[in-house]
């Protein structure tokens, strides 16, 4: 699997490449807000942090959640528009 480039240099250079994206998206403070897109993320989505199709779009830990009709988010706060 390859992953494209950080948007941020890593804070370390490796010897390998990375197995997983080196950067996340989002500002991971409880506010939803449209990140990337639902094609293919660059960065695995933080918290209320979007659009994913899968927990894979997500940190680990993080579930996925299919929003309908413009719904409520648990655990979040705002509109991403």
């Amino acid at each position: 699997v390859s992953y494209p480039p950080s948007r941020e240099p890593s804070s370390q250079p490796s010897l390998e490449p990375s197995s997983q994206p080196s950067c996340d998206s989002g500002s991971g403070t409880g506010v939803l807000e449209l990140v990337g897109s639902s094609d293919d993320p660059n960065c695995l989505l933080k918290e209320c942090a979007g659009d994913c199709d899968l927990d894979t779009d997500c940190l680990p830990g993080l579930t996925c959640f299919q929003r309908h009709f413009n719904e409520a988010v648990p655990g979040c706060t705002g509109s991403p528009h």
